[in-house]
């Protein structure tokens, strides 16, 4: 019969996406996750595998809790145009001591520029991610053009396209310590062009 588990898992697993977020997946060793989730060694295994298979789980609960498809919601019921311009000025706008997240960047631009060319596994999480974030900011473009806030005549899924590279771009810029000046010109122009 097992013994019950004297940690709680989802408490571990969000000290796991911390530590990644903060060090990246090579730069994390098993110890330092024994270290901050406060389990030992056995327990991490038993309960999530080798380090590669924490991984995915953090990343995933990474994304289901920060993803734009979060924002789209939160926002919905706004004009497209809105919400659109928010998701780029609040990448923008938030310093880094209002929102000390934003030194480590995004977990998912991270593994992206980590990991991305040489596990699949991840490879394919971030591409369904990057999907489903493709999806929900087609389905505001295609509101927007619907409300008469977007030209009918452009391609929303070209649109969403655009946007999503325009916001990985601007994570990557945030993280060489771009202005903010600079990064609210790029969603300025992000937003004329859609």
């Amino acid at each position: 019969m097992a013994r019950p588990k004297t940690f709680d898992p989802e408490q571990a697993l969000d000290q796991a996406v911390e530590l990644f977020w903060c060090k990246g997946f090579e730069n994390t060793s098993m110890q330092d996750l024994v270290d901050r989730m406060g389990i030992n060694r056995g327990s991490l295994y038993d309960t999530f595998g080798d380090k590669h298979a924490l991984y995915l789980k953090a990343l995933d609960r990474y994304i289901n809790r920060h993803s734009i498809r979060l924002v789209a919601e939160q926002e919905a019921g706004k004009p497209a145009r809105d919400i659109l311009r928010s998701m780029l000025y609040r990448l923008a706008d938030c310093t880094t001591e209002e929102c000390p997240e934003l030194k480590r960047g995004c977990l998912m631009t991270n593994t992206i520029c980590e990991l991305c060319t040489r596990d699949g596994d991840v490879a394919t999480v971030v591409r369904d991610s990057l999907q489903r974030m493709e999806d929900a900011v087609a389905g505001i473009i295609a509101e927007g053009q619907a409300q008469g806030q977007i030209a009918p005549d452009k391609d929303s899924r070209a649109l969403a396209r655009f946007f999503l590279t325009t916001l990985q771009g601007m994570q990557v810029m945030r993280k060489a310590h771009t202005s903010p000046d600079v990064l609210r010109q790029i969603a300025n122009q992000a937003l004329s062009l859609i």
